[in-house]
């Protein structure tokens, strides 16, 4: 009797094991975007173009990698205006008026976006300058006293060095 047990408990775990992949199946095979292109070309396109354009739910993937369902908007419609003919600049230009130019992952240099790309070097030179300065100030006390030890500096040295020449010997 109890192999008929061990015989029932086994077909169940294989059902349910088979259950639970015909369930997840579905999960896997919608995830893939089927697109057609009419040349290789055309291709390269929609991969640069899709790799350029950020995801504006996400913020940090490229259109490419992201799995929000405006990206896959997005992508769609980006395969759409390369199917009706339209140049990488025209596309970009559409998704920028639509998107903001926040879309672009390499926005272009102008008045709105010129700090962004010379506030850095500013900041480092300013603060070389500032380094510069306070080294120079430095100098200027060190030398300002001209190097010379006070009496009591003096004195403060000897009885270092005479403890340090005790513990040698």
């Amino acid at each position: 009797m109890s192999t008929t047990r061990d015989r029932t408990r086994a077909l169940r775990l294989v059902f349910s094991t088979l259950w639970l992949f015909v369930l997840l199946l579905p999960g896997g095979a919608a995830a893939v975007e089927l697109r057609t292109f009419t040349s290789e070309d055309e291709r390269a396109r929609f991969n640069g173009l899709v790799a350029e354009l950020r995801c504006t739910v996400c913020q940090n993937q490229s259109l490419a990698d992201s799995d929000a369902e405006l990206a896959r908007d997005m992508r769609q419609r980006v395969h759409e205006l390369l199917s009706d003919g339209q140049t990488d600049d025209e596309i970009i230009a559409y998704m920028v008026d639509r998107y903001t130019s926040f879309i672009r992952y390499r926005p272009p240099f102008n008045a709105a976006t010129a700090a962004l790309w010379v506030g850095p070097f500013i900041l480092f030179a300013g603060g070389l300058w500032f380094l510069f300065v306070q080294i120079g100030k430095h100098r200027g006390e060190a030398q300002a006293r001209g190097g010379a030890l006070s009496a009591d500096e003096r004195e403060r040295l000897a009885a270092l060095l005479h403890g340090q020449q005790k513990d040698e010997s």
